[in-house]
């Protein structure tokens, strides 16, 4: 009788001793996982650039080979693109070759050469980095698809990457920005080039219209983030001549958090193309998070998203023109 009871509490006791270790081995793992997010967010911090917010003009944008000086057809077409460093559709561009970065960014340029545009976009797009071939994508991006102008803003930078925003161009920039948005650790920094290009539609100008392009790159992990960036590329796009098309990947929908984007394109006197439609999704199968918008004295001709897997962003073309009379004499 005694040896059974005994038994039974010394398999009592056996149990609680594994369910306590078992839980204090989820604890500990909890604990290292914390302390390694920690880890990272501290790395992250220390080994980016930390550069304050800040706009850069560049005065003369460079330009090679036969850039025209001047738009002069009657609409003007516009592409916006998210290289994602090159990595494609893979998972992470650490985790692939080089030779697997230059195959991307040779697909993507042969999708812009194809697409035509003539002033492109881009997001995401390095200079040359460790983690994404060791090779600059917009120079690659350029030199492939025609594109004799370009602007380049390097807005997160550090021994392992550079990267940011870009404009391409088949005519010559008048003048060119580069705004660094102020830091919001522990993500990268974010910003957003712009450039003058003059346009002449069909000659029917006595003087070119200076007409502003912008591509920017929003945060992707905090709406407060987005909430002060938008307030800052208001802000700072003020002086800019218009009209404004602005290129970009806004990590937003049309009316998310309280119609952020809807507030900031009003701010600014901005429209897009059928903000509330579910037909022009750019990241995944449902998120339009790519936008393009113009100022309110053009007007768009065509709008299309491009079932093109160059990242996990699909790329949005436009072509657009001047709105109502001004079309006739702008």
């Amino acid at each position: 009788m005694l040896a059974a009871v005994a038994s039974r509490l010394q398999k009592e006791l056996m149990r609680r001793f594994r369910q306590q270790r078992k839980c204090t081995l989820s604890w500990a793992a909890g604990s290292v996982r914390r302390a390694g997010a920690l880890c990272v967010a501290a790395l992250w911090i220390l080994i980016a650039d930390p550069l304050v917010a800040q706009t850069e003009l560049v005065e003369t944008p460079p330009c090679e080979g036969q850039s025209q000086a001047l738009i002069t057809a009657p609409s003007l077409r516009v592409l916006s693109a998210n290289l994602a460093h090159g990595r494609g559709t893979g998972f992470n561009q650490m985790l692939q070759s080089a030779a697997t970065a230059r195959d991307n960014i040779r697909q993507a340029a042969e999708t812009l050469e194809q697409l035509d545009a003539d002033v492109v976009g881009l997001q995401e797009a390095d200079a040359v980095s460790r983690w994404s071939g060791g090779f600059d994508h917009v120079i690659a991006i350029a030199d492939a698809a025609g594109y004799g102008c370009r602007v380049h803003g390097l807005h997160a930078q550090s021994r392992f990457f550079q990267y940011g925003t870009a404009i391409l161009s088949r005519f010559a920039f008048e003048k060119a920005a580069i705004h660094h948005f102020a830091p919001t650790p522990p993500a990268q920094r974010k910003g957003f080039v712009a450039a003058q290009v003059a346009w002449n539609p069909a000659g029917l100008l006595e003087v070119p219209r200076l007409v502003t392009v912008a591509s920017v790159h929003l945060d992707f992990s905090s709406a407060a983030n987005r909430a002060s960036q938008l307030a800052e590329m208001e802000q700072a796009l003020a002086d800019f001549p218009r009209p404004l098309v602005l290129l970009g990947d806004f990590n937003l929908e049309w009316e998310d958090e309280g119609g952020l984007l809807r507030r900031f394109a009003g701010a600014l006197d901005l429209v897009a193309f059928q903000p509330n439609s579910e037909d022009f999704a750019t990241y995944g199968s449902n998120n339009r998070l790519d936008w393009i918008l113009i100022s309110s004295d053009l007007t768009f001709m065509e709008y299309r998203v491009i079932e093109d897997d160059i990242s996990d962003h699909l790329p949005v073309w436009a072509q657009i023109r001047w709105a109502g009379k001004e079309q006739e004499n702008p």
